[in-house]
């Protein structure tokens, strides 16, 4: 199967996610089970009464193993539809896109569910960027996996899962999504991103654009708890941090770290750093291949604090717009460093609203000039 690989509750998937919803001792039906990774788990830790529903009939031999109860055959057969009853979760772990009718399938499901019950959900994301880019390229490139594996027949984003859940009695209670950066899913294994900075810059705005998949908790409409959303998902910016311990900058020291989104094209890196030895300079790229503004850049000690020097820039005000294509801010200490280093660096990359402010602030310096 094309899916079968074990089981993680270590790291941030799908699986994990919908897991953490479901209590122990439920009555669970897992539609498209495959050979029971997940099926197991429920069973065996949670003491869950497991139902499955799986097509394929060596991995149905497999994860019935695991199970009360189960069917091998297609879902839209509906074979089970009048088999089970009673249930407090019903799972589509990545299973929707690959009917020829969800929303048919959804309106059943409602008849078998407890009222309290809920319906969980993970879904590849067909609004990620990286397939927004193959589309700016003219082009839909399917995969042997992924968000446009070859076997699915829908696709679904964040807001179009929504009305086929209302048709059917639902609403959404809970969301949570796993995310992969620009770039980092199977559209662009082994290849550069073909995307120009401006480009980037654009859809690092969308705020669900580096979202893999998401995991929806579906309620009876009637009977619907409280409503629990994550904050969005604007992705990061990603800076590096070079030390120098008096051999000068390398890239074999070099640390990658995330700025976090707080306003359009703004953000802000603040954290500490660990010196290694006795600091001299600390270097601080937030952005490649692109110039930004910055707001603010401190660096400092418990004992002192660092003199910021830039190259390529021009002072606009109390800000500082860093020219060219490899913008860096160095702190220069006056005494070597062995300790924690505190870092604050706020910036803009260039957007309509950054043009918008440097224009303004080349008109009043013109007016001034001219007084």
């Amino acid at each position: 199967m094309k899916y079968d690989v074990p089981l993680n509750l270590n790291t941030n998937n799908s699986l994990s996610i919908l897991i953490k919803y479901i209590s122990p001792s439920s009555k669970v039906l897992e539609f498209g089970c495959a050979n029971g990774r997940m099926t197991r788990y429920l069973k065996h830790e949670l003491n869950c009464e497991m139902y499955i529903v799986e097509r394929e009939s060596d991995a149905y031999e497999e994860a019935k193993e695991y199970a009360d109860d189960g069917i091998c055959g297609d879902i839209m057969d509906f074979l089970w539809a009048d088999r089970w009853t009673d249930f407090d979760y019903i799972i589509f772990a990545d299973v929707l896109e690959h009917l020829s009718d969800p929303s048919i399938v959804l309106k059943h499901c409602r008849n078998i569910l407890k009222n309290t019950g809920r319906i969980l959900i993970s879904i590849p994301n067909i609004a990620h960027n990286d397939v927004v880019i193959r589309m700016i390229q003219d082009t839909f490139q399917y995969t042997d996996i992924g968000l446009l594996d070859d076997t699915h027949v829908h696709f679904f984003a964040r807001e179009s899962l929504l009305p086929m859940a209302h048709q059917a009695g639902f609403v959404m209670t809970g969301m949570n999504y796993v995310s992969l950066p620009t770039g980092g899913t199977e559209q662009f294994w082994n290849e550069d991103i073909p995307v120009c900075p401006e480009l980037m810059n654009l859809l690092r705005e969308r705020a669900f654009g580096e979202v893999y998949q998401f995991v929806f908790s579906l309620e009876k409409q009637e009977y619907a708890a409280e409503i629990t959303m994550p904050s969005t998902g604007f992705p990061p910016m990603e800076c590096k941090i070079y030390p120098d311990y008096g051999q000068g900058f390398s890239e074999q020291t070099v640390t990658v770290v995330q700025a976090d989104r707080v306003a359009h094209g703004r953000y802000r890196y603040q954290k500490e750093f660990t010196a290694e030895g006795c600091l001299i300079r600390l270097r601080f790229d937030p952005v490649e291949q692109q110039g930004c503004i910055l707001y603010k850049a401190e660096a400092s000690s418990a004992s002192q604090k660092a003199v910021a020097v830039y190259k390529d820039f021009v002072t606009l005000g109390d800000k500082v717009l860093l020219k060219g294509n490899d913008p860096e801010i160095v702190f220069v200490f006056k005494e070597p460093c062995e300790k924690t280093i505190s870092i604050e660096v706020e910036f803009e990359v260039f957007s309509i609203s950054l043009i918008n402010f440097l224009f303004e602030e080349l008109k009043a310096r013109s007016i001034s000039d001219k007084k």
